[in-house]
């Protein structure tokens, strides 16, 4: 029997220790250093294609009380795209003209007031859906007092701000997304106010929004944000800092601010009331509603119910549609318009959401009402 290989030195051992720990060392570096070159390769490309200015932009301006507005007296044939037409009047509404106090005798005025859904975003003036009320019924005016970008709160201090108006149906429209954006003084590149309650009654939060968080100031620390998201340095950190203090949970932020919707609402049905005008919340579909956003639904809905104040879900006549169908009323993300329009109704889907709501309208009493009592 030959005798057994001598054990390798206790040294040798720990070379050879040493090498293995060595060598998975180089391979973990060159992980990080790939990983780290691919991440600002990712930035670099963004930077190249995308993140560019707002080609909107000219059409808002800073307003320190809203956060920003839709720029007056503004007009512009082909605006996003050869055609699409973009005008505005002395108001800053999205009016061919100047609206006059009161409605002809023969039309019944609604006030459109919501966010670029309601604004048109990717369409001309004459195919909003607002302005669509009038081409496919007579009998209805359509005042666009829509914003892009606007949460709801923005929304109500809008028409605080402009109520002079005389309005038969007070249309407040909103998509599920606007009542998450009230959780927030802070939307994409842009600081705007909050509602909050103090004794009971609504004061608007961060407000005056400072004058020097605006254009190429903010632009720049919002790229700057977007892009560091692609850095695994970034992501680490932001892991680090939600473990130490975690951001607010639905839950949290419906409690927060369920009392305030409440509020809003009951708010704006004394304000209409007071000046004879019926209120009507309407909510429009979209392409796609994350959970986050639909989980907003029940509350409004809530609040509307126990305010006595119409609520009206489009999205049921928008989700009867056939798959088809229903495709072609939102503006595709491959569209000239490009991001501002993409995600939009089209001129058919505006057509649609007009018809729609006239028929949800027409069947209320208070607005049969008016109608009723209109000049032949």
């Amino acid at each position: 029997m030959s005798p057994a290989p001598a054990a390798a030195p206790p040294a040798s051992r720990r070379s050879r220790g040493r090498r293995v720990l060595f060598a998975l060392a180089a391979i973990i570096a060159s992980l990080v250093f790939a990983e780290g070159v691919a991440s600002w390769g990712v930035v670099a490309r963004e930077l190249a294609h995308g993140y560019a200015p707002n080609p909107s932009a000219d059409s808002i301006e800073f307003d320190t009380d809203l956060g920003w507005r839709v720029r007056p007296n503004l007009h512009d044939a082909n605006f996003l795209g050869t055609g699409i037409e973009m005008r505005t009047n002395a108001r800053g509404l999205r009016e061919d003209h100047d609206v006059a106090p009161s409605a002809a005798p023969d039309r019944l005025r609604v006030l459109c007031v919501g966010d670029s859904f309601t604004f048109g975003n990717g369409v001309s003036n004459r195919d909003t859906w607002c302005a669509q009320l009038a081409s496919q019924d007579r009998r209805f005016e359509g005042v666009n007092m829509g914003t892009p970008g606007y949460g709801a709160d923005q929304a109500y201090l809008r028409y605080l701000r402009d109520d002079a108006l005389d309005t038969g149906v007070h249309v407040f429209a909103f998509i599920d997304e606007d009542f998450d954006r009230m959780t927030s003084g802070f939307f994409l590149d842009t600081l705007k106010p909050t509602l909050g309650l103090r004794q009971g009654s609504l004061v608007p939060e961060h407000v005056p929004v400072p004058t020097y968080w605006n254009g190429p100031v903010s632009h720049a620390v919002f790229v700057g944000a977007a892009m560091a998201k692609h850095l695994a340095l970034f992501r680490a950190a932001a892991w680090l800092v939600e473990r130490v203090r975690p951001f607010p949970t639905d839950a949290v932020e419906h409690q927060r601010l369920t009392p305030v919707i409440r509020a809003m609402v009951t708010d704006l049905r004394d304000r209409t009331a007071a000046r004879g005008t019926s209120l009507v919340l309407v909510r429009l579909p979209t392409s796609v509603d994350p959970p986050f956003a639909q989980s907003w639904q029940p509350i409004v809905q809530r609040a509307a119910a126990d305010a006595g104040v119409p609520y009206v879900d489009l999205g049921e006549e928008f989700n009867r549609q056939p798959i088809g169908d229903a495709a072609s009323f939102i503006i595709r993300a491959d569209d000239p318009t490009g991001m501002i329009g993409a995600g939009h109704y089209t001129p058919l889907g505006h057509s649609r959401i007009a018809a729609w709501l006239i028929a949800r309208l027409t069947a209320l009493d208070a607005v049969q009402q008016r109608l009723a009592r209109l000049t032949r």
